[in-house]
């Protein structure tokens, strides 16, 4: 039987299967169709097709089928959202899924919008600030939950485009919006998150209950696209930690090649010099330090300062304005309180340009150092 297309309103999800996406749905058509010369008949759709929900206008492409117990359906091989007159739109908003949407808010925007509010607020959700009667706050949880939930069925009927099911493209979504969840945590200096953390990331970016994304993340751990270590001793106690898989390995590549420096047999200070740092009058180094530089350091900070001069290797580590910059200019102080000799290199370039930290370095170091402190 050639293929067809029909066109109309969901009156019904009759049985829906959330792993499979299999669906049952009546569909009131927006005109004939060959089946029958008569117009408006209920039809029966079935296919696995992304969850649908009453008062969507949806466009399929297909054929017809004769099931032996229910009689004729329409099996849908495609589908495409085609939401445009007004009981379907109102029906659609007021289904529950757009937070903050009651029947009367969805009578409000459909009277402000008329047939055109979907794709109004698919364009432009902050415009529901225009609707009258809204709150801002209202609106603003409008406009954000729409934009969820109508990013998320977007990339679930491009997936199924693909000839990818409804049940693998929810896993799709779910597993790709927790990797770019880990992944955003990343970029603001975060080497793993603990699990709750990245549940109430993930919830938030994909717009889905807590309980989604907790089987998400389980699923990934279980398939090793994410590390999960759990220990008493661990960086968060007995909380369950979740690294990308690269991270994971960066940090167990950066821990051997630390290692290995502290295993050297080469000393960072010559024997001299290295007397000497353990020589230091560190009180009344920290005084002058305050009295020249106007600069107090934490009992922290003058910590690290000692540890940097009588360690072979210290790692300084901490997030935005916690006193690393002033902490190394204490270590350079104090070296050349020694007249020791030093490289200054920053991978990034950003703390060893002119005029900043290399400043400081003695000019028969700079001919030595690496690309990022040469010309200070």
């Amino acid at each position: 039987m050639p293929k067809e297309t029909i066109e109309g309103v969901v009156e019904d999800i009759i049985f829906y299967n959330a792993e499979s996406g299999y669906t049952v749905l009546s569909l009131h058509p927006n005109g004939k169709h060959t089946l029958t010369d008569q117009i408006d008949d209920e039809v029966v759709v079935v296919g696995k097709l992304v969850e649908l929900q009453p008062g969507e206008t949806v466009r399929f492409t297909g054929t017809w089928t004769v099931h032996k117990d229910y009689g004729q359906q329409f099996r849908a091989e495609a589908m495409h959202l085609v939401t445009t007159t007004s009981d379907s739109v109102q029906r659609y908003l007021a289904n529950g899924l757009i937070d903050g949407v009651s029947k009367q808010t969805a009578k409000q925007i459909l009277d402000h919008f008329g047939a055109n509010a979907m794709e109004v607020l698919d364009n432009s959700p902050s415009r529901i600030n225009e609707v009258p009667g809204l709150t801002a706050k209202r609106a603003k949880q409008i406009a954000n939950s729409w934009a969820d939930q109508r990013r998320s069925r977007k990339v679930m009927l491009f997936l199924q485009n693909y000839g990818i099911t409804a049940g693998l493209a929810h896993k799709i979504y779910e597993a790709s919006g927790t990797l770019f969840a880990l992944s955003q945590l990343s970029m603001d200096g975060h080497i793993y998150a603990p699990r709750p953390t990245l549940v109430e990331k993930t919830s938030e970016i994909l717009g889905v209950p807590a309980e989604l994304a907790e089987s998400a993340i389980t699923k990934l751990a279980k398939t090793q696209q994410l590390i999960s270590l759990k220990h008493k001793n661990g960086p968060s106690g007995n909380i369950e930690i979740l690294y990308l898989p690269a991270m994971y390995q960066n940090e167990i590549d950066v821990s051997e090649k630390l290692r290995a420096m502290v295993n050297a047999k080469t000393s960072a200070l010559k024997s001299g010099k290295a007397k000497k740092a353990k020589d230091i009058d560190w009180p009344a180094f920290f005084e002058k330090m305050a009295r020249t530089s106007k600069v107090t350091l934490t009992e922290q900070q003058q910590d690290a300062v000692r540890a940097a001069l009588n360690n072979k290797l210290v790692v300084l580590t901490g997030g935005p304005g916690t006193g690393k910059t002033t902490t190394l200019r204490a270590v350079i102080g104090a070296l050349d309180s020694i007249k020791a000799e030093y490289v200054l290199a920053s991978p990034t370039g950003l703390h060893a340009g002119p005029g900043t930290l290399c400043a400081s370095a003695r000019s028969d170091d700079r001919k030595n150092a690496p690309d990022a402190c040469r010309g200070c």
